[in-house]
Order: structure tokens, then C-alpha cells, then sequence
């Protein structure tokens, strides 16, 4: 399958929810554009939009949770 680029351009209070929303997912900006666009490309598919396969980023990916202890249960 042939690859395609493209830019994505967004303003600063665009950019700041962007970068909170890929954070929380574990992935780097790029990564969770790139994701956002596979899975709009995904549903665009005839009968894309009825399957779930590949609509959340890889577990893998995801950032892991760190628990916040006191030190003395630590």
C-alpha cells in the first residue's frame, strides 16, 4: 500500500490540547496524528466504520501508570 504525507497545521491552544491529548496516550504528537489518521482512514473504508479492529492505540504505546505512594508504604 502507497504511503501519503501530509501537514497538519493547528493554532496554539490547538496544539497544547494536542500535545495533552498525546501525552496521555503514551505517544509522541507525530505518533498520535499519524494514529488519528489511520483510523479516519480506517473508517472511511466501506463498512470501516462498523468494525473496531485498530481503533485505539497499541497498548504497548500507552504510557505506563505509575502509582503515587507515600514513602513509607514504598
Amino acid at each position: 500500500m502507497a504511503s501519503r504525507d501530509i501537514v497538519v497545521t493547528v493554532g496554539e491552544d490547538d496544539w497544547l490540547t494536542l500535545s495533552d491529548a498525546a501525552e496521555c496516550a503514551g505517544m509522541s504528537v507525530a505518533a498520535y496524528v499519524t494514529w488519528g489518521v489511520r483510523v479516519l482512514a480506517f473508517q472511511a473504508r466501506p463498512g470501516g466504520a462498523t468494525r473496531r479492529a485498530g481503533a485505539t492505540p497499541a497498548a504497548a504505546r500507552r504510557a505506563t501508570r505509575i502509582t503515587d505512594e507515600t514513602e513509607s508504604v514504598a
